[in-house]
């Protein structure tokens, strides 16, 4: 295996013998492919995306998922549908989901991506279990035909 600096080193040379050589536009494509210089546009373009994949599965699901927790721990709240340690985990999810969105400018903001997808489906999970009980209750305390 070549060292970086001894690739680099050998793609430099590829590039003045081609400048030597002319501009044969046929002659620049076969050097480029020859000695993997079209990994640099390439290159460009993976970055791109890999920073798409992270801006929408990492702080966008994260902001997308703390604005779903503090809508609905804020509702349940009010309408007494979840214990109040729920409706407290639920907050911390939407803080945390919140302030992922920080992950974009400053690195250290990148734990709060975790702590909100693992924290936050665990949370899911619970008030998922929880919800339909308390509807069911307050169904049976409603008299007929009156709706919320």
């Amino acid at each position: 295996m070549l060292s970086r600096r001894a690739r680099r080193r050998d793609e430099h040379r590829a590039l003045r013998r081609l400048r030597r050589v002319g501009s044969d536009r046929n002659l620049w494509h076969v050097h480029v492919g020859a000695f993997g210089l079209r990994g640099v546009g390439i290159a460009r373009g993976y970055a791109r995306s890999v920073f798409l994949s992270f801006l929408f599965g990492g702080a966008g699901f994260a902001v997308a998922f703390g604005l779903l927790a503090a809508g609905v721990s804020i509702t349940s709240h009010f309408a007494r549908l979840l214990p109040r340690w729920l409706v407290v985990l639920g907050m911390i999810v939407a803080v945390a989901g919140e302030l992922s969105s920080l992950s974009l400018i400053a690195y250290p903001a990148n734990l709060a991506i975790p702590i909100t997808r693992f924290v936050g489906f665990a949370w899911l999970i619970l008030v998922g279990g929880r919800l339909p009980e308390t509807l069911r209750r307050t169904e049976a305390a409603s008299p007929e035909g009156a709706t919320a």
